[in-house]
């Protein structure tokens, strides 16, 4: 499937900023089914951008703009192929171990209620335990249109 995207944000400050740095999350990889055919980044105002990866090994794209800056207008444009792999990413080079992700700490440590919700999922396997928790996640979470709201917390689920 050939995807074409494009997505603006427009950023408005109440006071003229001196200067503005963002980090933006906004260009896929490609792997095993999907490959970035053309992929840019503009902004509607004189800005650096400077490339690079995060620790997960991510594309980010760090912004700079000098000011004063009182509007910036971001427009991400591209086209990608994609295959469907059912859920299943193959052909990434991970930075980071996998048992990495199933750590906990302080932070990120589940609660009962959790605990309690991914134990009723089905499933016979890790996969399809984790498309079966995606499913109803995903039949929980109510999307709006028009401006940001900020997280929505776990406990809506």
């Amino acid at each position: 499937m050939r995807l074409s995207i494009d997505h603006h944000s427009l950023y408005s400050f109440s006071e003229p900023q001196a200067r503005v740095v963002q980090l933006l999350r906004v260009t896929p990889g490609d792997y095993a089914a999907q490959t970035v055919i053309d992929w840019r980044i503009d902004v509607n105002c004189d800005a650096r951008l400077r490339t690079g990866r995060d620790g997960y090994g991510n594309a980010t794209t760090m912004l700079y703009v000098d000011g004063p800056v009182t509007h910036l207008a971001l427009t991400v444009r591209g086209e990608v192929l994609t295959e469907d792999m059912a859920g299943v990413v193959k052909g990434v080079t991970e930075p980071l171990p996998p048992l990495f992700y199933t750590r906990t700490t302080p932070l990120t440590a589940p609660d009962a209620a959790t605990v309690a919700l991914t134990r009723s999922v089905g499933g016979s396997d890790p996969l399809e335990r984790a498309h079966a928790l995606n499913t109803m996640v995903g039949g929980a979470i109510r999307i709006h249109g028009g401006r940001g709201r900020g997280r929505v917390p776990a406990e809506v689920l």
